[in-house]
């Protein structure tokens, strides 16, 4: 094909791209976003000008559109034509980072914040040298995000704070250690203002601090420990469940700590949470279970044994309720494969009465996850 053949060729692709992107019909949106993504990486004699058309493309959905099924999608297409390259990638990242960071800020703009993190979020992960000068901003700004009333928002607000303490990570800054403490900071305040979303939001922050900037948070672990903890019989489900998904975090951050001063106790929780809880904070308390067993590894052998069967027997009730569908429980399985990689050998003598619980509920990824656990451990 020619470059006047092509050239025609890809005018009219855009067209359509255009006619799918402008669809009231979501179907014909996502089609349209797929088509971008396509097109990315496609050799074009005029590059820059297909990054315009394509940004622009995006730019519409993500200005207009609020469900989630489109919005990530686009986000997504909207980092790999960051990560793209070109001479028009360091204009297009400015563009994109200061306009989602304005949308952040907007008194009525809670209709925009989904786009605006996931948008942020992709340009930190797909533009990390470009995006860095933007790194304060998104933290002096983060919080209207990370306490909004949506729960979506919240936890994509965290993940794009996520991508942003990863990059931090990677520079010797003098700006890191005063970044730390002012999100740090922050997260406190949260907790003060007592509301649900500001304790989500306060809760999702300490956890990720506690995962990227852990000799900044050294001198904090206790506080934290104690602050976390504080919150584990709260009223709300979703301040429990984000306790119950934080002690393995904390069980990794600090093992000889979390062994001396919450092992007990811990393992006491999440073992009631499992016999009693609602069933989202009981499939959690699974996860939560494995993880902590796999955190404290030979450390905590001795406990780990000692409450061998009480464990096995919350599993082995986890895995009868495969048998229905209305109280499946996968997440039994995956705490088997962790188990099998804390205590190894110990758990032998009881593999034959778990082996017939897990294939009850038939063959599954969990099933081969936790099978695999069980043969090399």
């Amino acid at each position: 094909m020619n470059g006047e053949t092509f050239a025609k060729f890809f005018l009219e692709v855009n067209k359509r791209i255009g006619d799918l992107i402008n669809s009231n019909d979501t179907t014909d949106k996502l089609g349209g976003i797929r088509a971008i993504n396509e097109l990315i990486d496609l050799p074009c004699e005029d590059n820059p000008n297909k990054i315009v058309r394509l940004a622009s493309y995006l730019r519409t959905i993500l200005g207009q559109q609020t469900d989630a099924a489109i919005v990530v999608p686009a986000s997504k297409a909207l980092g790999n034509l960051a990560r793209s390259g070109g001479t028009m990638t360091a204009d297009f990242v400015e563009m994109e980072a200061k306009r989602a960071l304005e949308r952040l800020q907007e008194n009525r703009g809670e209709s925009r914040r989904l786009a605006a993190v996931l948008v942020l979020k992709e340009l930190a992960i797909n533009a990390p040298t470009l995006f860095y000068v933007y790194v304060k901003d998104f933290f002096d700004c983060m919080w209207v995000a990370l306490r909004d009333s949506k729960i979506m928002i919240r936890e994509s607000a965290v993940e794009a704070l996520r991508a942003c303490l990863d990059l931090i990570s990677q520079r010797d800054s003098k700006y890191r250690q005063p970044w730390y403490q002012k999100i740090f900071e922050g997260a406190r305040q949260g907790l003060k203002v007592g509301t649900v979303e500001s304790l989500h939001g306060s809760l999702l922050v300490i956890g990720e601090l506690l995962q990227h900037s852990v000799s900044f948070m050294s001198k904090y672990h206790e506080e934290v420990c104690d602050l976390v903890l504080h919150y584990r019989d709260h009223r709300d489900r979703l301040i429990r469940r984000a306790v119950i998904e934080l002690i393995p975090v904390l069980a990794n951050f600090d093992r000889d700590y979390f062994l001396r001063n919450s092992y007990t106790s811990c393992l006491a929780y999440l073992l009631n949470v499992i016999k009693s809880g609602y069933v989202e904070e009981r499939n959690a308390a699974y996860l939560a279970l494995g993880e902590t067993a796999k955190a404290m590894g030979s450390r905590s052998s001795l406990e780990l044994l000692s409450n061998l069967q009480d464990i096995i027997g919350a599993v082995m009730e986890g895995l009868a309720n495969r048998r229905n569908r209305k109280t499946s429980c996968p997440e039994a399985l995956l705490c088997v494969a962790a188990l099998a990689e804390a205590v190894g050998e110990s758990l032998e003598p009881n593999v034959d009465g778990l082996l017939d619980q897990m294939f009850a509920g038939g063959l599954s990824p969990e099933l081969t996850v936790a099978l695999k656990g069980i043969v090399e451990h």
